[in-house]
């Protein structure tokens, strides 16, 4: 293994006019109970939109992708035309940018969300960030796996969570080790 150092990763805002999805899957298993959540920001970092959902029983790879696909349904009909998509998960992202799906599990969700990335009139870029850089995104994903609803849309802050997205606004970093 190669030499390890310290580098301090924060959220990153959008560009003014731009909108930001930062998206994330859970799952207590492989395959466990599962849930996906994110939250839709502006450029200041304040939300839009959040949500968190329950899939049930899935791997979390598939809770990503189905995570995922929600954020870009409603970027879609809130009409968002500039959108910056943040997982923390790399090989989904790699998955999302294929042209070509090779079937299996996910065949069906990476369709969907492969037309909603192709829709004429939005621009859209995928970027890979660390888990430190998508805290909310996670605790919405961690609550997913937990409530009973299958979906939930939230117009206002959700309980909890205030303090991480005014640690996100605020630019508050955390550590974390990479590989140099």
């Amino acid at each position: 293994m190669g030499r390890k150092e310290e580098i301090f990763v924060k959220w990153i805002a959008p560009p003014s006019g731009w909108i930001a999805l930062n998206s994330d899957g859970a799952a207590k298993g492989a395959p466990g109970l599962a849930g996906g959540g994110g939250i839709i920001r502006d450029h200041w970092g304040r939300m839009v939109r959040a949500y968190s959902a329950n899939f049930g029983i899935c791997t979390a790879y598939k809770a990503e992708l189905k995570a995922v696909a929600i954020g870009l349904e409603l970027m879609h009909e809130m009409g968002f035309m500039k959108v910056i998509i943040q997982m923390d998960n790399a090989a989904c992202i790699q998955s999302l940018l294929k042209e070509d799906y090779n079937g299996g599990d996910c065949y069906f969700i990476l369709e969907k969300c492969g037309k909603l990335l192709k829709f004429n009139g939005w621009t859209i870029e995928l970027q890979h960030c660390f888990r430190e850089g998508n805290r909310v995104a996670d605790a919405l994903a961690n609550q997913g796996v937990q409530q009973t609803e299958k979906l939930l849309i939230f117009h206002e802050i959700p309980d909890g969570l205030g303090s991480l997205l005014n640690n996100d606004i605020a630019g508050v970093a955390l550590p974390r080790l990479v590989n140099m």
